[in-house]
């Protein structure tokens, strides 16, 4: 059973609130500041900018920890870093005044880890969308949209405009009853709110008294904040990490649309975990022993790694077997091109496994142009995936060029390319890749979070280790690295039917 945290607890606010509002659409509710965005790094760069056009040094020391109060308070850190009063008002006025790049606003604005994921998350439900309530002006609401949908890119996160709040220009009401007129505002648009996530206590607390059904979750991101913790109603929940692994119920079945790898089932343990698993493809690394002439699964090169005494190895010939019995989906990773490749054929048309349930993996290093082609001829209905990681670089910054080389590869036979897990880019390059028309494969996952924030961005196929205590479910993993684990139970990771 998970712990109980402030996601858990969305969690099953949210399944409760689905299973009694089946036919309306619900909403979560979000401020920004300090809830989606770090604040903390805007400020370092408008107050050091200052610095360097006024060729002052007050903030030449400054780092993101000594910024602990929101820009209504501006004067309290003035105070706190002991700058001459009668500097305030001019500091305060290029502060208010700061006439961004869309660089500088990059850089500056910095989501916390896990926020985005999370909000993905939520906007792929049914029936279910995300709702931004912020503090921030009207007049700011072009240049804030942008941002975001910029930071938004990488998670494959939209917020459109008619889903935004922001306070009118001529407000003359506080923050808090601005945050009520938001709630209002979507309530009266249809939606039924069932959570509101801020990190300011008067927030929660105004938006308290306008629910007083109680129906709404109020969830205290517990960053920064300038009213009084004792203003946060007693009902409100509060934490400060956005993760997946904590939201999504362990029984929610998973995008059947999303093929799921398990990788280097190399050793007998990892084939035996695999074998009771429902995950359908099984990744294997052939090669050729040269002592027996006979074909083996290893994760590392005997260049790399010598044989070890005693080392156990599974046969490819009896792998096979088992796969063709269980109807389970091989995946080899070809790691001598041709050569192994005609040694893998006879056998490879000596069973029941078909097309379909063949999966070719291969990279720019150790297989070549022709042994593609060759695959792409013996097996027309396999998967033939190449691992592009090289190409990464040049799909984002020159795109052009990219496609060119993707589009000469597809000629080869190739018909899906595969990139490993960074958290910086993979919303990115998954939508430029799906303008192109070509699936992609996500591999190189380190964890279960990793593995929910990949799969929720829907590429063709994840491959992973499957190491998972949280779900009972334990890969040991490829390479010389992989080690085993001893736990006294197994289940299998929950996938759509």
């Amino acid at each position: 059973m998970k712990k109980r945290t402030w996601m858990t607890i969305l969690s099953d606010h949210y399944q409760e609130a689905r299973r009694q509002h089946q036919d309306e659409h619900l909403l979560i509710l979000f401020d920004i500041d300090d809830t989606i965005i770090d604040v903390r790094p805007i400020f370092q760069l408008m107050l050091t900018s200052f610095d360097q056009q006024h060729n002052t040094q007050y903030f030449t020391n400054l780092s993101i920890e000594d910024i602990s109060l929101q820009e209504e308070v501006l004067e309290n850190l003035l105070d706190s870093l002991q700058i001459p009063a009668e500097k305030h008002a001019a500091i305060g006025d290029w502060v208010h005044q700061y006439d961004w790049t869309q660089s500088e606003a990059l850089t500056a604005h910095k989501p916390f880890n896990g926020v985005l994921e999370m909000i993905r998350w939520f906007q792929i439900q049914p029936n279910t969308s995300v709702g931004l309530v912020t503090g921030r002006f009207e007049r700011t609401r072009t240049a804030t949209l942008h941002i975001l949908n910029l930071l938004g890119e990488s998670f494959r996160v939209n917020f459109s405009s008619d889903m935004f709040f922001l306070r009118p220009d001529n407000w003359e009401g506080d923050v808090p009853s601005s945050k009520i007129a938001g709630l209002q505002h979507f309530q009266e648009q249809g939606y039924r709110v069932i959570a509101f996530i801020d990190n300011e206590p008067e927030n929660l607390e105004a938006i308290s008294r306008a629910d007083p059904d109680r129906e709404i979750l109020l969830l205290h991101a517990e960053t920064m904040f300038a009213s009084r913790r004792d203003r946060l109603p007693q009902r409100a929940v509060s934490g400060n990490e956005y993760l997946l692994s904590e939201l999504i119920p362990e029984n929610q079945l998973l995008p059947e649309r999303v093929h799921m790898v398990w990788n280097g089932v190399n050793t007998r343990r990892n084939f035996e975990e695999f074998l009771k698993s429902d995950v359908f493809w099984g990744k294997i690394d052939l090669r050729s022993d040269f002592s027996s002439e006979g074909l083996i699964l290893r994760a590392d090169s005997f260049l790399s790694r010598e044989s070890e005494r005693n080392e156990e190895w599974l046969w490819f010939e009896t792998v096979l077997s088992e796969f063709s019995l269980q109807e389970k989906g091989l995946n080899i990773h070809l790691t001598e091109g041709n050569p192994l490749l005609e040694r893998i054929t006879p056998l490879l048309l000596q069973t029941n496994l078909g097309g379909k349930n063949l999966w070719f993996s291969g990279d720019l290093v150790n297989s070549k142009k022709d042994t593609f082609e060759s695959i792409s001829h013996l097996f027309p209905s396999a998967l033939l995936q190449c691992d592009i990681d090289s190409l990464v670089p040049m799909i984002y910054h020159m795109p052009e060029q990219a496609e060119r080389i993707l589009r000469e590869m597809f000629t080869w036979g190739i018909n899906l390319f595969s990139f490993t897990w960074k958290p910086a880019y993979p919303g990115k390059i998954l939508n430029r890749m799906n303008e192109w028309g070509y699936p992609v494969n996500i591999q190189g996952i380190p964890d279960l979070e990793a593995f929910l924030q990949a799969v929720y961005l829907m590429p063709y196929s994840v491959t992973a280790d499957f190491n998972f205590p949280e779900w009972n479910f334990f890969g040991v993993g490829a390479g010389v690295d992989g080690s085993f684990y001893s736990y006294p139970q197994y289940a299998g990771i929950p996938r759509a039917r």
